[in-house]
């Protein structure tokens, strides 16, 4: 193999390795999310709603959370605030321990966007695929599955804000009465074990 071969393969491995090569490419949501989703009283949603909007958030998080309660009525302050010309969508994707305190979770938050079923396959595969170390976790995708935020940069964690201050600038367009640039209550210093919630 020639030298400059080698190099490039070289250089190949080490981007890969550092992070600075994105792998592997999600397919479309279209194609992830095949199943229908529910709304805050598990009434089944046509998940083909989700697709209008040329962002989705995935809100990964739980009750039993305390970060995750902090940040929720600000997550649901902000995308009121859009109302229906919101350039996104958002899908809560549910780590409580049961439906039941995930349907609670999501009353008492008054959470008004789509949500997975609990614990089924697409929950388990959203999570396995986007949700990384902990929770709160929010990550931004575009319609073709292309990652283009989440909560973590080089595997240090800094908390949803980041994601929606990307979101705002990605979009030119900021909600009306809400403060986008307000810091976030310290989510960085729960534990962001894969295995229980933050907290």
């Amino acid at each position: 193999m020639k030298p400059l071969k080698i190099s490039f393969f070289l250089l190949l491995i080490i981007g890969v390795l550092s992070g600075c090569v994105h792998t592997p490419k999600h397919p479309p949501l279209s194609a992830i999310i095949t199943d229908h989703l529910i709304d805050a009283d598990g009434k089944k949603v046509d998940r083909t709603a989700l697709f209008t909007k040329p962002y989705v958030l995935l809100y990964f998080s739980a009750h039993t959370c305390p970060p995750c309660r902090r940040f929720t009525p600000k997550f649901v302050k902000f995308y009121n605030a859009y109302g229906k010309d919101r350039p996104f969508n958002v899908v809560f994707v549910s780590s409580d321990k049961t439906k039941e305190k995930m349907f609670n979770y999501m009353q008492q938050m008054h959470m008004p966007w789509f949500a997975v079923p609990h614990k089924s396959p697409l929950a388990e595969r959203l999570t396995k695929e986007f949700c990384k170390s902990g929770i709160p976790n929010l990550v931004l995708l575009d319609q073709q599955g292309n990652i283009i935020a989440d909560c973590y940069k080089n595997r240090r964690y800094y908390g949803p804000q980041k994601v929606l201050d990307l979101l705002v600038k990605k979009t030119g367009k900021a909600p009306p009465k809400v403060n986008i640039k307000k810091p976030n209550p310290n989510l960085s210093s729960c534990s962001l074990n894969s295995d229980k919630p933050c907290g």
